[in-house]
């Protein structure tokens, strides 16, 4: 990254999703341990039941994706309204500052 974040985000160099989990994080070993488990359960099941399965593992982590998405987007618009609120002074607090007259 070059530092700036607008030209950051102008050329497209922000990738959250890029960064990669530290596998002795309580995430990694919690995903390690899921695989293992599914790979057992898949072990214990017939052909039809392990596609099931796998449809609904899927349809699982397709409902997942799309609502750290909305979530995402949601806390997006929300840091960006608490912005403007910041930077406009929208708000009229009942302080005032020290230094000001009035």
């Amino acid at each position: 990254m070059s530092g700036s974040i607008l030209s950051d985000f102008f050329y497209g160099n922000l990738d959250p999703s890029a960064k990669q989990f530290d596998n002795n994080s309580e995430f990694g070993k919690k995903s390690v341990r899921l695989v293992v488990e599914e790979d057992k359960l898949k072990a214990m099941i017939d052909g039809n039941a392990s596609e099931m399965l796998d449809k609904v593992l899927q349809m699982h982590s397709d409902i997942t994706s799309m609502t750290a998405e909305g979530y995402f987007i949601e806390g997006f618009r929300t840091g960006m309204r608490i912005a403007a609120a910041v930077f406009n002074g929208g708000e009229k607090p009942f302080l005032k500052d020290y230094f000001d007259k009035a």
